[in-house]
């Protein structure tokens, strides 16, 4: 049974709107949402257990007392005990003598996922050590795989997702007002905020958080804003790009740099090596670009409205390293970056015309995608892919899974392969699927899709190699498990998928307007959280959210 409540609180998010016109058709940009809050499960309906005596070894201090544990929840499992005692179901208490060590280990069931320990031993491992010190109690709730935790509801646009190693999660996005980027830590199963911060003249961020909790930001700036006590260079009438580093106890900005030129210029995309090593990137429309010691030239400066892509590398602190750009005769646009575990970028966007990616040369048909490795120390290609037939084909999100193979989502409108099968799309556009190895050799790639059009719009990987996709879809479509039912204009899919390409669990969110997915993150639990948008009444988790104009959602599921 799921409890639920609602106080309200606020949060942000970005939005994706699709471009009508140009090589990029039917591509979505990003422009720039108080709570309602859906609790997690209510754990019920506890298994049987029985008792046996134990005596264990001790340390000699502590009473001695009866260890037991509660199975909960909607899922199925396993708990033992080390010293032996506890084998739950069926065993479920023991007599241990004053001051023994006792650690409780879980198991899942297939089918099921493990949602931690509750009582005298808290936590989300698998494994959860106690002393016994008389009489203690102990639940372990395991739910159903890719049940939902929680839900909740934002007033302002919701653009990035990430986890602190803590396990706290960041998210960011754009006042509706316009009156700055908003930051919040969220804590607890109910993702609480723990604080937030508003930061006046800055639009459309994105997170990346390392291993050891470092945290940066990046996104865009307009005129010179005052952000921690430091004056952005003017970006004049147009906007700039801006970088920094804000500290997880409080949101308070470590250090923050901006960048750009007379135009247009961005930074959209962020990923950083366990060391804090910077990657980052996005399109510039200036004649030039300087970071750092690099200045970027961009060859299409006499077209109008027309982009080069920049991918640049930072040392933690926000030192440039290196910087390169990449021109194509009718523009290119970034959709993603990541890094591997060598601190390589990988790089994925889209291009018209003809470009150069060092070595490699690619032609487009209409509008192609593009997927490039790029050296960690110089920024030299390794290797590049392009993605495209006779029609406008995007590459929309990327990853690096644990074993360092890349990994490419995107859409796709006519007959083509990825370097495997060849693949027919079942509507106006689907969504592909493609990894590769280190080395840029082809490992698999397959097709997912329905009777319109889909798009990609986040990919995140756990520590298994599963995959998390997020995106949009306009009709009817296939993932793999229950058909997804469109219910009027865009909806948003997310679908979890084996390091292998195979359907795990996937759920739509809704209404008769239109909803995009926008971000998603997963914890080293495997726990998924997913942001996304939706105007009007909209299905989200099995609960109905409303708004007069735009909001947002947030939203958990069990691996």
């Amino acid at each position: 049974m799921r409890r639920s409540h609602r106080p309200t609180w606020q949060l942000p998010s970005r939005i994706f709107f699709p471009l009508s016109s140009g090589p990029f058709a039917g591509l979505a940009l990003r422009p720039r949402l108080s709570l309602a809050l859906v609790l997690p499960l209510g754990f019920a309906m506890p298994l049987g257990c029985g008792s046996v005596t134990h005596g264990g070894g001790s340390d000699g201090g502590g009473e001695p007392g009866t260890v037991e544990v509660v199975l909960d929840g909607s899922g199925t499992g396993s708990v033992v005990s080390d010293p032996a005692g506890i084998d739950c179901p069926g065993s479920c208490s023991a007599e241990f003598a004053g001051g023994t060590h006792v650690t409780l280990s879980a198991a899942r069931a297939s089918g099921s996922a493990f949602g931690g320990f509750a009582g005298d031993c808290a936590g989300l491992d698998v494994d959860c050590a106690l002393t016994v010190d008389g009489d203690q109690a102990v639940t372990a709730l395991f739910a159903l795989s890719g049940e939902n935790r929680f839900a909740v509801q934002s007033d302002r646009y919701l653009s990035s997702v990430v986890v602190h190693p803590s396990g706290d999660i960041l998210v960011a996005g754009v006042e509706l007002d316009g009156s700055g980027v908003y930051l919040a830590r969220l804590g607890g199963a109910d993702a609480a905020p723990v604080w937030e911060q508003t930061y006046a003249g800055l639009d459309r961020p994105s997170l990346a958080v390392t291993p050891a909790g470092a945290v940066v930001m990046v996104g865009m700036y307009f005129g010179a804003p005052s952000v921690g006590g430091e004056t952005l260079p003017d970006a004049g009438s147009s906007n700039n790009f801006f970088v920094s580093e804000v500290d997880p106890e409080d949101g308070s900005v470590s250090w923050v740099d901006g960048y750009g030129g007379a135009s247009q210029d961005d930074a959209g995309s962020v990923s950083l090596s366990p060391d804090g090593r910077i990657t980052l990137g996005g399109p510039f429309w200036s004649p030039s670009l300087v970071v750092g010691d690099d200045t970027l030239s961009n060859t299409d400066q006499d077209v109008p409205y027309t982009s080069e892509v920049w991918v640049g590398a930072m040392m933690a602190g926000g030192a440039p390293d290196w910087a390169v750009s990449f021109g194509a005769a009718d523009g290119e646009n970034l959709s993603g970056v990541a890094v591997d575990g060598e601190g390589n970028g990988v790089a994925v966007g889209n291009f018209g015309g003809s470009v150069s990616f060092g070595d490699f040369f690619y032609t487009a048909s209409d509008a192609d995608g593009f997927a490039i490795k790029l050296r960690e120390s110089n920024g030299e290609v390794i290797w590049a892919r392009q993605f495209g037939a006779a029609a406008s084909d995007f590459a929309e999100a990327v990853a690096v899974d644990p074993d360092d193979n890349t990994v490419v989502a995107g859409s796709y409108t006519n007959e083509q392969n990825w370097g495997g099968d060849t693949y027919t799309p079942v509507g106006a556009k689907d969504l592909f699927i493609a990894r590769y190895t280190s080395g840029g050799a082809h490992d698999w790639s397959t097709s997912l899709g329905g009777n319109g059009t889909e798009h990609a719009t986040h990919l995140a990987i756990d520590g298994d190699g599963n995959l998390i996709l997020v995106g949009y879809f306009d009709a009817d479509l296939s993932l793999g498990g229950e058909p997804l039912t469109n219910a009027g204009g865009q909806d948003v899919f997310v679908v979890k998928l084996s390091r292998a390409g195979e359907h795990a669990w996937s759920y739509r969110f809704g209404g008769g307007m239109d909803d995009y997915g926008q971000a998603a993150a997963v914890d080293r639990h495997g726990i998924v959280y997913l942001v996304g948008t939706f105007r009007g009444t909209a299905d989200v988790a099995g609960e109905t959210f409303e708004t007069d104009d735009v909001a947002s959602f947030l939203v958990s599921y069990w691996p």
